[in-house]
């Protein structure tokens, strides 16, 4: 089918808004809609009558149209329902689409519903199109709140009955009665959505039809961005048509010229934002490209009028006279020569154009006439707007979600007879299960009994184990804080000794028993902080970059003896944490370390940030640890004690220690190791536990 004159003329009903076409033209521009449903259709013979009249073309009345429709439905014997819905279905558009008819309009979308009274889930698809249509001459009536209701109502019905290639257009409408009301930024998310829903309907048999809306869908929203002041956003989804344009397109005869006109009409809302960006050079470019595209028969008539009058604008404005005096006069020839009356907006525009022509070449009686008519009719259209601004959106949406709320509970009360006889049966079912629940019930009763029994012991014997091991631990801690003072005794001892003027071979056993005595206490130490009390550690706020340096610089003169290099890298972050039992922590793992690397060999400590957490590492490059050994090494106690490289001795318990420091903290302590090329520790920290105040330096 080839796209006439008129129908090329419609794509911009607001006069430049092709979009806004969309909106009473989509669906009723068939007299045969398609159904979903495989119930019953249009009779052959009225199929044939419609197919008829609707090769003829629109006239002023459509007169002999109606007429010839009328007497040719009389000649059938038994029209359906169906037969009807078609023939109002077809009447109801010409009067909505060509003559502006609302109140013909709107009572045969009355009998369209009438037809289908009962059958509304049964002829679902018709029904929310006839749904559709009445809200679509409440909108062109301008009762947008009323319409607004029909098409939420009809969203809902169509969400619960119909694929959402059936839906979109409901959700389009929701939002042009938001752009009507000028909320547009509260329009921009239906529209959006609309678009997001028509993607389902492409390689449908209706696949132009939402080709060309999905095209005005993008147009519409650079229009409402453009309405807000919002220009980048404007320019973003024109172009976005553009592209649109040219990719994606059905094989159809009549796409071309719709391509053009819609080209066309892009065009002309680019122009527009240019001139609000005061980009002047773009504005008339693409203006011009407007008006070459659609001031032609084939055309769209009605965007190129609005173009000129947007470059009439802009050469008023930068002083190209004789310019705006040709498209002035161009205008008002167009005006003079269409049948129809000029639209309120068009007379303001001329108005508004010649106030500012006549006052450019300084013809001010002219100037104040066509201002203060202009003002007349911009004072009547605020007038007529104020109701429909005034109306208020939300409150009907609260409404018609209630009212629709109440038809479902209605509903609701059949669906529940259908349960309450299902309930019945699983009832049934549910009492059998029950008894044979009981069947059992004093056999397992018998098991958990004897499982409870068993538990009993079980939690009696594990308080009897961990009170022996509090005694344990403690007759350890008392031994060897017993053992501190006689020890340290013999230290000070060693000291005195030393100033005496001695043989050296008696110096030489001085220094061993010094060396004994040192690592005794080392190991009174060691047993004296394990077995941490996990819950009343008490934590401070610790800055680790200045704490790991304070801790690396009292190592160094250990790694000096060794000639080794202890390279740090850390940020500063802010930890609660126990500063002494971190200290011993970090002394522990640098100590071990130094003593396991080499001569001359390099240790890092670093730390870094994972998410939530601060990961530590304290990585060497000595002897590394055998695998063997690798599982018993956090051991109390442990087998797995080595000499370091020098000689020096082991005690075992640090790294038990720094464990249960770790869990303290609520952190995680591990390590990798190669034999022979080094071992790294880690320790994961949790900030989130720690209330961190993190900076990078």
């Amino acid at each position: 089918m080839q796209l006439s004159k008129q129908n090329i003329a419609s794509l911009s009903a607001f006069a430049k808004r092709l979009s806004i076409f969309l909106l009473t033209g989509a669906l009723f521009i068939s007299c045969t809609p398609l159904d979903t449903n495989k119930k019953l259709e249009v009779s052959p013979a009225a199929n044939k009558i419609l197919t008829a009249v609707s090769a003829m073309a629109p006239a002023s009345d459509d007169k002999k149209t109606f007429v010839y429709l009328d007497s040719a439905y009389r000649t059938l014997k038994a029209p359906t329902f169906i037969d009807l819905y078609a023939k109002y279905n077809f009447k109801g558009s010409r009067y909505l689409r060509y003559h502006a008819n609302t109140a013909k309009a709107r009572m045969y979308a009355d009998s369209m519903l009438y037809v289908l009274a009962g059958k509304e889930e049964t002829y679902n698809l018709r029904y929310t199109k006839a749904v559709f249509f009445k809200g679509d001459v409440l909108f062109t009536e301008m009762r947008y709140n009323q319409a607004f209701e029909l098409y939420y109502s009809g969203r809902e019905f169509a969400m619960k009955n119909l694929d959402l290639c059936n839906i979109f257009e409901y959700t389009y409408r929701i939002g042009m009665v938001m752009y009507k009301q000028e909320r547009y930024l509260g329009a921009v998310p239906y529209i959006k959505r609309a678009f997001y829903e028509s993607r389902y309907c492409e390689g449908e048999a209706n696949g132009y039809k939402v080709y060309i809306s999905r095209q005005g869908y993008l147009n519409t929203l650079g229009i409402c961005f453009e309405k807000v002041g919002m220009l980048d956003s404007a320019i973003y989804y024109y172009r976005k048509s553009l592209a649109f344009i040219e990719h994606d397109v059905p094989a159809l005869p009549e796409n071309a010229r719709f391509r053009s006109a819609a080209r066309g009409i892009v065009y002309g809302n680019l122009g527009g934002v240019y001139a609000k960006r005061n980009q002047l050079q773009l504005d008339e470019a693409y203006l011009k490209k407007s008006i070459a595209i659609n001031d032609r028969p084939e055309g769209d008539l009605g965007d190129a009028r609005t173009a000129k009058v947007k470059l009439a604008r802009l050469y008023i404005q930068i002083g190209n006279i004789d310019e705006a005096r040709l498209l002035y006069d161009q205008l008002k020839e167009t005006s003079q020569k269409q049948e129809r009356p000029l639209s309120v907006d068009d007379e303001m525009d001329l108005d508004q154009i010649g106030s500012q022509y006549y006052r450019k070449i300084n013809n001010f009686f002219l100037a104040y006439k066509y201002i203060e008519r202009y003002n007349s009719l911009r004072d009547s259209v605020y007038r007529s707007k104020t109701d429909l601004m005034r109306s208020d959106l939300d409150a009907a949406f609260r409404v018609t979600e209630q009212n629709y709320q109440i038809a479902l509970l209605a509903k609701d009360r059949q669906i529940k007879k259908i349960y309450m006889f299902s309930f019945g049966i699983l009832s049934a079912i549910a009492i059998g299960v029950l008894a044979l629940a009981l069947r059992n019930k004093k056999r397992l009763t018998m098991v958990n009994a004897e499982i409870t029994a068993q538990n009993a012991g079980l939690q009696m014997t594990l308080k009897v184990l961990e009170l022996s091991q509090k005694e344990n631990n403690l007759m350890i801690k008392i031994a060897a804080h017993d053992l501190r003072n006689p020890i340290a005794a013999v230290i000070n001892a060693v000291d005195i000794l030393r100033s005496a003027k001695l043989p050296d071979k008696h110096l030489e056993i001085l220094e061993l028993l010094e060396d004994l005595s040192q690592r005794s206490l080392e190991t009174i130490d060691s047993l004296l902080n394990i077995n941490l009390d996990t819950e009343n550690i008490t934590k401070e706020p610790v800055e680790m970059e200045r704490f790991l340096f304070q801790c690396v610089n009292l190592l160094k003169f250990k790694a000096v003896e060794k000639n080794q290099h202890l390279e740090l890298s850390a940020f500063q972050v802010v930890v609660e944490v126990n500063k002494e039992k971190i200290w011993r922590l970090f002394s522990n793992l640098i100590y071990n370390a130094i003593k396991f690397s080499p001569y001359g060999s390099q240790i890092k400590i670093g730390m870094e940030r994972e998410d939530d957490d601060l990961v530590f590492f304290v990585r060497d490059f000595g002897i590394g640890i055998p695998e063997e050994l690798q599982d018993k090494i956090f051991d109390i106690f442990t087998e797995a004690k080595r000499f370091g490289t020098l000689g020096e001795h082991p005690v075992g318990l640090g790294l038990a220690i720094s464990k249960q420091i770790v869990q303290a903290h609520e952190g995680e302590i591990w390590f990798e190791s190669v034999v022979g090329e080094g071992t790294t520790f880690y320790v994961r920290l949790p900030l989130k536990k720690c209330n961190p105040n993190l900076t990078r330096a």
